[in-house]
This record gives C-alpha cells, structure tokens and sequence, in this order.
C-alpha cells in the first residue's frame, strides 16, 4: 500500500524518539545508585519518559503518512498501546539494572514491547480502506526493535560516560522509528477494497499527533528538570543532610578524624575517567557505592566508575582500614569524621573536599563505633 510521508513530521516522529530515549535512559543510568523512594521514581520516570515516546514516535509518525484517504483513531486501542508502551519500558528498565544477567532479558522485552506498542496502535486505526500486514516486514521490524533496544541499553547502562548515553539514545529512538517505518512498509490493501469505519469514539489523526508531541516533549521535560542529576551527583544523596536536633542524636560524642593518610600499600581500584581505564591508590579512597555489578569510588571530591563488585573492590582493599557500613557501602575509616543516629539508621560524614554522607545500616551502627574507637586507641599508642 503506497504511503506518501511528510518529511518534515518524519523527522518530528525521530526527535521524539530520540529526545524521549535520552531522558528515559537518563533516568534509568541512575536506577542502580539509587535506594527506596527515590529508585522507585527513577524507575517510573524512566518508563514514562520511554513509554511516551514509543507511543508518541508512533503517532507522529502515522500522521507523517499519507494514503489517499482520511484516517481515524479508536479512542480505547490508542490508550491500550501506550500502557503497553509504559508497562514494557518499565519491566525493561528494572530487570536491566536489578536483575542477573538483565540486559539479556531487558533487551527483548523492550524491543517486544515497542513492536506490541506498535501493533495495537494500528488495530485504533479505522479508515475506508481495509488494510493486512505483511509477515514478513512484521518480523523484520522486530528484529530492528529488539537489535536496537539491545544496542542502546548496553551503551547506556554499561557505562556512566555522557557520549555512551547520548548514543544509546540515538539508537534506541532510530530504533524505535526503524521499526514503526518497515512494518509500515509491510502494510497492504485486502481484496476486499473499502471498509466502513464503525461508529465508535475517535480522534482525527491531526489532533491526535498534535497532543502525543505536546506531551511527549512536555513529560520528558518534567523528569529532566526533577529527577536526572549530574553525573557525578552523590550516590548516597538519597540519606539525610541535616535533621533537626531532635531527630538526630549522636551514638557519642563525634569521632576525631585520625589522621588521613593510609599505609603505603601497592593496592589500587581500576577506574574509568572520561571513558579512559586508570586506576586509584587505595590511600585516595574515601568511600565506595556499590550499582548492580559494578561500583563508584568516591576520591573526595567525585565518583568514579569501577568495573568490579564491591565483593571485588572489598577483597582488595586493608581489612584494617575500610569498614563495609552498608550492604551498598564501604568506608575508609581514616576519612569518618563524624557518625551520627538519623531514625532507626545512622549518617556517617566524611572529611572530604566535597561534602558527602553515607548512610549506616542500623546492625553496624556499634561496631562501626568500636571499630573507630579501637583505630584511634591504636594511633593514640
């Protein structure tokens, strides 16, 4: 069936993809530093933002089409295929970041959901002429969705460098067009030439296309402006920077910073700076997050992606000299400052340039004291 496409709205249907992409896996590159109510709004956010964008990529896209004849969209496929679209997005976007092996799952389920989106959102479609779909262009555009969906989440989640995520969104959102454009080229006239479109509740694609943009943009807009924080945005930002004084009482009276240096010792971490692999000593080490199955090290001032789990960061580091404070968390003992109680938790402050709290799970609140009583007892000898 020959489409005529407007090239101005094709490429309107591609900006929407894209710009939606780049926010959701914004949001979802961050998934893994977060904790509690915060990781769950990244997660929503991300599969929003994702969500909107597969939908709203879609229905530009149709518009952009021309066929001879007026076209309509029924009311409940339309609002079906974009929970679909949001659903797909967020199952994607956790099992990528929480689950083992979940870009092996999350791939998949992502490029699914986009052909799912896309095909539902055909069914809302009623015009005078009766349509089927080629199979073999339908397979095709599954293919493209899955490989682009594949593509976009290793380079945005394998790594926290800019450039790898600013790609991954262009690959994803040209995946997402990719596959709207060869199942379009799969579609085709039935023998039976004219429909009559049932007399069911219906937007004109104009109007339609217009508000899917409008939104697609304004809620990607939301999360960017709320919810995406810079790249070397504390992971531990989620725990309490001041209290009231009656919510926070100290365990005792604040622990005096031993002094900072460290034991010369040949250990270091390997990082990536700038998409570069350098490594750390461990004497400049003040902290470290752990991400799904990888890690950040705080250097006092930013953090700086490791490669290894913090199993694997813990087992280089001196026993005598770092203090695993959190299932999430490791600290150099020399750099604590301060440990303070905030509810049924504890805060620790470092001493670094940068300001920086970690929180300490309540069940090593007292032998983080001790550990910090017997270090500076020892250096007090």
């Amino acid at each position: 069936m020959p489409f005529h496409y407007q090239p101005l709205l094709v490429l309107l249907s591609l900006l929407v993809a894209v710009q939606a992409s780049f926010v959701g896996l914004s949001l979802a590159a961050d998934v893994r530093k977060a904790e509690g109510l915060r990781r769950r709004a990244l997660i929503a956010g991300s599969a929003l933002s994702l969500g909107v964008g597969i939908w709203g990529m879609h229905f530009v896209g149709m518009l952009a089409a021309t066929a001879g004849t007026p076209v309509d969209y029924v009311v409940l496929p339309t609002l079906i295929s974009f929970l679909v679209a949001v659903l797909v997005a967020g199952v994607a976007v956790t099992a990528a970041n929480l689950m083992p092996l979940g870009l092996w799952a999350a791939a998949p389920a992502l490029g699914l959901g986009i052909a799912a989106m896309h095909f539902i959102g055909m069914m809302a479609v009623r015009s005078s002429l009766c349509t089927g779909q080629d199979e073999g262009f339908a397979a095709s555009s599954v293919v493209v969705g899955v490989a682009a969906a594949a593509l976009a989440l290793k380079l945005a989640l394998g790594s926290p460098e800019r450039p790898r995520l600013i790609a991954g969104a262009v690959a994803l959102g040209l995946g997402i067009a990719g596959l709207h454009y060869t199942a379009m080229l799969g579609v085709f006239r039935t023998a039976s030439g004219l429909c009559t479109a049932p007399l069911e509740m219906a937007l004109s694609s104009e109007w339609l296309a217009a508000i899917v943009a409008l939104v697609a943009f304004a809620v990607s807009a939301v999360f960017m402006l709320t919810l995406v924080p810079g790249r070397a945005a504390s992971t531990a930002d989620s725990a309490p920077r001041s209290m009231p004084a009656a919510a926070v009482a100290p365990l005792s009276e604040p622990a005096a910073a031993p002094p900072a240096s460290l034991p010369a010792s040949e250990s270091t971490l390997p990082i990536e700076v700038r998409g570069v692999s350098r490594a750390i000593g461990v004497k400049d080490v003040y902290a470290v997050h752990a991400s799904g199955h990888y890690t950040y090290v705080f250097n006092g001032r930013e953090d700086l992606f490791c490669p290894l789990t913090i199993t694997e960061v813990a087992d280089r580091l001196p026993r005598d000299a770092f203090f695993r404070i959190h299932r999430s968390h490791l600290v150099n003992l020399a750099r604590v400052a301060d440990v303070r109680r905030a509810g049924d938790q504890g805060v620790a402050t470092l001493d670094s340039p940068a300001p920086r709290k970690v929180p300490i799970s309540r069940n090593r609140l007292g032998d983080l004291r001790l550990e910090l009583a017997q270090r500076s007892a020892v250096l007090a000898n």
